[in-house]
């Protein structure tokens, strides 16, 4: 099973992708809404696990696209914003579950 770690925090995605490994699951890692858009048009993916806050653009806009395209994919939303409306957002635009807020890792 191979996901996808959308997150441009290099320690973060490493650790995640680390943790995702000794559960037996295969990941690949990409930075920027750009290469998230390209990466789920090439390759079959379980899920993908998303940042909103990527440098060239917000996570849920990726989401959204997905969802207009009738994708899907699995989504979980990983991110520094832990506000009730950013989780509001984040569920309105049919992620597939709640989100994560970025301190699980402390």
């Amino acid at each position: 099973m191979r996901l996808l770690i959308v997150e441009d925090n290099a320690e973060l995605s490493r650790l995640v992708a680390a943790g995702l490994a000794a559960a037996g699951y295969e990941s690949d890692i990409v930075s920027s809404a750009d290469e998230a858009r390209e990466a789920v048009h090439n390759v079959s993916y379980a899920a993908m696990i998303l940042d909103l806050g990527l440098p060239d653009g917000d996570g849920l806009s990726v989401l959204r696209e997905l969802r207009r395209q009738t994708n899907p994919l699995p989504v979980l939303v990983l991110t520094a914003r832990s506000g009730l409306q950013d989780r509001v957002n984040g569920l309105r635009s049919r992620a597939t579950s709640s989100s994560i807020a970025k301190g699980f890792a402390r």
